[in-house]
């Protein structure tokens, strides 16, 4: 079984409505394949509690969209 290695990115995001503001997101690395997926929570500490359990339980990269519509709430 591959070795999957998740961690946390950040952006800066610029909306004119709400102006400047800072986000996070969960990128998953592999000899294979990189995705990113960014802007998912403000809340740096809760994404990194999560990355720690993904990449404990070496989830499959196929689930990473799942767990984020449970980390929003969808």
């Amino acid at each position: 079984m591959e070795a999957n290695y998740y961690s946390l990115i950040d952006d800066v995001i610029n909306n004119p409505e709400t102006g400047q503001y800072q986000t996070y997101g969960i990128m998953y690395t592999s000899e294979k394949e990189t995705i990113r997926v960014p802007d998912i929570s403000l809340h740096k500490d809760r994404l990194e509690a999560i990355i720690t359990k993904l990449n404990q339980h070496q989830l499959m990269p196929i689930h990473i969209f799942d767990v984020v519509e449970d980390v929003l709430g969808l």
